[in-house]
């Protein structure tokens, strides 16, 4: 990426409010280092709740709890032996650790679910057991904004398979996203299927309200496709039909603070057939707010950015 720094943004208030005012914005140099603090021993405390349609199995559902992240010391993958383990608290009884391999346990558990022709590999590769009881999705957490092997460059954050040489399980942010609408495209679990992808797209700016405060954000949106589902009979082999499903939605991080909120939905398209799911309607819908962090920044709003940075404000 040719970066121009003499007209790039850095990614702070000032360049926030600047950028969300300006029709055609210069180029953004994205701050990795503000957008998302990784000190040893960082903490975030989320408020989460879902809601799960009524069409799906142990629906209608919905649920409020308190999930953490936070760091703790170091963790190794194959060829990278000093990442940050960024370690996910959900307060659910049910809720798997990530597999050996280090994907996300949310993913692998919602892989289960939206893949039923994976669940064997799954079951072979992962924490999760075969049968009808690993098979009933009775939680949900968050895709989106989840713990890992972590690893925060000048280039990029992302979470690694810890025994897949050089094998990102996700990306979260990339400095080559220097306008709004630029993207990046990461192939998940590529060992077991070809057609997992995340699309990560740089949205925008916005002032976003949370428990802890008012913060004025980056706005990242995230879509995890599936790919393609063949459903079959619990008596045999016999096809039933197919389908896509999807999660989409958005992680809102604040300069000196990281993430502060994420919105994610899981949804069923190109159905066919009687698989038992509803197309084009929300299937899950998931949302963390932060309530605290031992991040020290202090909130601001859109009214105080602007009076102080904008043309003709205080100085």
């Amino acid at each position: 990426m040719n970066l121009k720094l003499a007209t790039a943004t850095l990614l702070t208030a000032s360049a926030l409010a600047a950028t969300a005012a300006t029709a055609s914005p210069p180029d953004i140099l994205l701050d990795l280092e503000q957008l998302w603090p990784h000190q040893d021993g960082d903490y975030w405390e989320y408020q989460q709740s879902y809601q799960l349609a009524a069409w799906m199995e142990t629906g209608p559902d919905t649920s409020t709890t308190t999930v953490g992240l936070h760091f703790n010391g170091t963790i190794s993958a194959v060829g990278k032996p000093d990442l940050q383990n960024l370690v996910e608290e959900v307060p659910v009884a049910a809720a798997p650790a990530p597999g050996p391999q280090g994907t996300s346990g949310s993913l692998l558990r919602t892989l289960w679910t939206v893949r039923p022709d994976l669940r064997p590999a799954l079951a072979a590769g992962t924490s999760l057991n075969a049968g009808p009881a690993a098979a009933q999705q009775d939680w949900w957490e968050s895709i989106l904004l989840h713990g890992g092997a972590f690893e925060l460059t000048t280039d990029e954050i992302a979470t690694w398979r810890t025994s897949l040489a050089m094998g990102k399980s996700w990306l979260f942010l990339a400095s080559s996203l220097t306008q709004v609408g630029d993207s990046f495209q990461l192939q998940l679990i590529p060992d077991l299927a070809p057609d997992v992808y995340l699309t990560g797209t740089l949205a925008g700016f916005e002032s976003v309200t949370v428990p802890a405060g008012t913060y004025t954000c980056l706005r990242m949106d995230y879509l995890v496709d599936y790919g393609h589902a063949v459903c079959t009979s619990s008596t045999g082999p016999d096809s039933l039909g197919s389908f896509r499903a999807e999660t989409a939605g958005s992680v809102f991080y604040a300069p000196g603070i990281g993430p502060v909120r994420s919105e994610e939905e899981l949804t069923y398209h190109e159905v066919v057939g009687s698989c038992g799911v509803v197309p084009d309607e929300v299937a899950v819908h998931v949302v963390l707010e932060l309530t605290s962090s031992t991040v020290p920044a202090k909130p601001t709003t859109w009214g105080r950015i602007k009076s102080r940075y904008l043309p003709g404000g205080a100085p």
